[in-house]
């Protein structure tokens, strides 16, 4: 699979037919790749004519466009959410390679046990989505285009995503998608991604239906990574990003406000009479129990992780002051003071007031911090006017028609001179990790497709950034357009134009 079909992701169990699967598999490539001969599998009945290679070929594969033709579910209960995406690679000059065009017409291409070169198609085989829970590849193909090759794979599938919730319901996600090839850079026959600067990337916001519940950012988020399975072995991926932000009005509508309300009624018990035990107890009880049974019947729409969301530290503190309020009615009854009733009644008043104002303080924080992100993404410096319009504009669900000028509108409060040079997935990860305080906090993007599986990367898989590549010798420099930062306008096109 990794080197040829005999290990890595998709090995020979799963693709041996697609490759030099099995313990065959692993004697060629072995023996190819100057393993001692001591330390393979041999195979007795038959000997293996294999010449250790003199240097081995890296092939660059160049994207040249991604898609995301369809983003569907969003489950953060499952921690999963399902995608339609279409990928554009390209291999320059590989039409001229004798040994690329070799297996271009064949159905399933095996390995070449002679030249331990493989053609394109063998490399099509080798495509993989480490972060899926189950795909259909709904196109995959490999065309001759003048003098370079062309693959186009079309992916639909379900995909895990570690979500952060810490912010929920205000909580701003990174549904990433990767796609890898089994290719070993240590192996036979090492593949490597090329640049990301003049990769056209588009996301159709026509066909999300939950727009209601999810804003959908009209542009990706696209950074190579490498994929290390086991030490020493070490896999090419691609990190497709899409940047999805929660409507919260559901939430302040259905839980924020009932609580708060049960909570301001709880208050009123210290309006009656300090020396009235018996009445205020019963109030103070049945608010009590109203609270908990309402906890319980909106359990099922809070996500259920091991930490406390912004959601549930605001329940849990209006819990915490009504539970407060029906001790304090016993004591109030047990020393019959009215100083006791009064002192008793301002303070509770005052962790009220508290509980809400902090309440307050980590929505507002965790939509500067969402703006933050989203519009650094974007290439915009950040200042006051720019998170005020832009919540303005990503507040509430619009029609089809306002939501198309939406960004035309928003290139008139966005002065050109603000506009920054594009930024690159890398800095994009620095800046999001520069901040630590709790009101310039940012949202951590995705460590990697092995952590995105397991919340947290184990000690034997882990996913290290790599620099963009240089340019190819010989490729043609790019047109001084194709290095500016893209406009509004620009945005606009790619995310009202899906796949076209």
């Amino acid at each position: 699979g990794a080197d040829g079909g005999g290990e890595g992701g998709g090995g020979g169990e799963t693709r041996g037919d697609k490759g030099v699967g099995g313990r065959w598999g692993y004697d060629i490539l072995n023996r190819c790749a100057g393993v001692p001969e001591s330390s393979c599998h041999k195979k007795e009945e038959e000997s293996i004519p294999c010449e250790p290679s003199e240097e081995k070929l890296v092939r660059t594969l160049e994207v040249l466009r991604v898609n995301l033709l369809q983003l569907q579910g969003v489950d953060h209960a499952a921690q999963t959410f399902g995608a339609t995406v279409l990928f554009h690679f390209r291999m320059p000059g590989g039409a001229l390679d004798e040994d690329l065009m070799c297996d271009l017409h064949e159905k399933d291409a095996e390995f070449p046990k002679d030249t331990g070169r493989p053609g394109a198609k063998w490399f099509l085989q080798q495509v993989d989505f480490p972060t899926a829970l189950d795909y259909t590849m709904q196109q995959q193909k490999a065309v001759q285009i003048g003098s370079d090759l062309d693959i186009v794979v079309r992916v639909r599938g379900t995909f895990f995503e570690s979500m952060e919730l810490e912010d929920f319901p205000v909580d701003l996600q990174r549904l990433t998608v990767v796609i890898a090839f089994n290719c070993a850079n240590e192996g036979v026959v090492p593949l490597r991604f090329g640049g990301l600067q003049n990769v056209a990337h588009s996301v159709n916001t026509n066909t999300f239906a939950l727009a209601n519940v999810w804003y959908l950012h009209p542009s990706l988020v696209l950074e190579r990574a490498v994929l290390e399975l086991m030490p020493g072995r070490t896999y090419p991926a691609l990190n497709v990003t899409a940047i999805v932000e929660r409507r919260p009005n559901a939430f302040l509508t259905n839980a924020v406000l009932p609580v708060g309300v049960l909570g301001l009624i709880s208050l009123s018990t210290f309006l009656l009479p300090y020396d009235d035990t018996a009445d205020r107890m019963e109030l103070s009880i049945t608010i009590l129990l109203t609270s908990a049974t309402y906890k319980l019947f909106t359990a099922a729409s809070i996500p259920e992780v091991a930490y406390w969301t912004l959601l549930d530290r605001y329940i849990i503190s209006n819990f915490l002051i009504m539970t407060h309020i029906t001790i304090n009615g016993a004591v109030i009854g047990y020393f019959d003071s009215q100083e006791a009733h009064v002192v008793l009644a301002i303070l509770n008043t005052f962790f009220y007031v508290v509980a809400h104002a902090r309440f307050a303080y980590g929505y507002s924080c965790a939509r500067r911090n969402n703006a933050m992100v989203v519009l650094k993404e974007l290439g915009f410096e950040i200042n006051d006017d720019v998170f005020e319009r832009y919540h303005r504009l990503t507040a509430t669900k619009k029609p089809a028609s306002a939501r198309a000028s939406r960004w035309s509108r928003a290139a008139r409060w966005l002065p050109a001179s603000t506009r920054l040079s594009r930024v690159t997935p890398a800095r994009l990860s620095r800046a999001s990790r520069q901040c630590s305080t709790t009101e310039d906090r940012l949202a951590r993007p995705s460590s990697g497709p092995l952590a995105a599986v397991s919340g947290e990367p184990p000690r034997s898989a882990r996913v290290h950034p790599v620099e963009a590549a240089p340019p190819l010798p010989g490729s043609a420099p790019a047109e001084e357009t194709s290095r500016r930062p893209p406009t509004l306008r620009e945005l606009e096109s790619r995310g009202q134009g899906g796949s076209t």
